[in-house]
């Protein structure tokens, strides 16, 4: 399954986060392992590749891992008060990169 997300790297782990009643919540669940593609905005040839592993799924009750990835992406608290949430915390196996970050 392959579905755009936002994340975020907080310490060594990647904090994503899940509308609990989501069909990838299920997958992930069922196969904890990840990959990331990050790509540089306008230049697709310059990326990281991420793979990973799900260590930690936890309840967001009070939507605190969801609004801290809204406020860093759309600089607001998420929209939605209502579904409940879950912060899935990936451990980093792999790193790719690939392009100008390769070169540096």
């Amino acid at each position: 399954m392959s579905v755009p997300t936002w994340y975020r790297l907080v310490g060594d782990r990647i904090l994503l986060n899940l509308d609990k009643s989501r069909v990838r919540l299920q997958h992930i669940q069922r196969d904890p392992r990840v990959a990331l593609s990050v790509m540089e905005a306008g230049n697709w040839t310059t990326h990281v590749s991420i793979q990973g592993r799900v260590v930690e799924i936890v309840d967001d009750p009070d939507l605190k891992g969801i609004d801290s990835l809204a406020q860093h992406y759309i600089g607001q608290d998420y929209f939605n008060r209502e579904d409940p949430r879950v912060d899935a915390w990936v451990e980093i196996e792999n790193i790719h990169v690939w392009g100008d970050l390769a070169r540096s």
